[in-house]
Parts: structure tokens; sequence; C-alpha cells
């Protein structure tokens, strides 16, 4: 007998769109959202600095890293 077509591709295919899909969703947020993170660890950072300044830092550097993704994918298209 012959082997037919399988349907649906199997657990990896799968596992690869639904990997593609989420990137993309994740980077439209980030594209859409990134000056609005830094603003917001802008203000949030002198804050957070008092306590904990560790902190403080990482969230800086989240939120400057959040625009320069976002700048970054804006200027490729």
């Amino acid at each position: 007998m012959h082997r037919t077509r399988g349907r649906g591709g199997g657990f990896w295919r799968n596992a690869l769109l639904h990997t593609q899909y989420y990137g993309r969703q994740v980077d439209n947020f980030f594209r859409a959202n990134g000056n609005k993170i830094r603003d917001i660890a802008a203000t949030v950072a002198p804050l957070l600095a008092a306590e904990n300044p560790a902190l403080a830092a990482g969230v800086a550097v989240v939120g400057q890293g959040a625009a320069s993704y976002s700048a970054l994918r804006d200027q490729l298209g």
C-alpha cells in the first residue's frame, strides 16, 4: 500500500508556526509601544533608585532597549 500525505504537518511544523505567530505579535507590540515603555521606565526608575538601585538600572535598561528596538524596526521597515 502507498502512504497518503499526512494532514497538518506534525508537531514540529505546528511548533514552528506557533513560534512565528507569537514572534510577530511580540514584534508588533514592541514596535507600537517601545517609546511609551521608555517614557514609563524613565518616570519609574528615579522612584526606584532610593530603594533598589540595581532594579532602577534594570528598568532603565529595559525601557531604553524597547525604544531602541522600536526605532530600529521602524528604520528597517
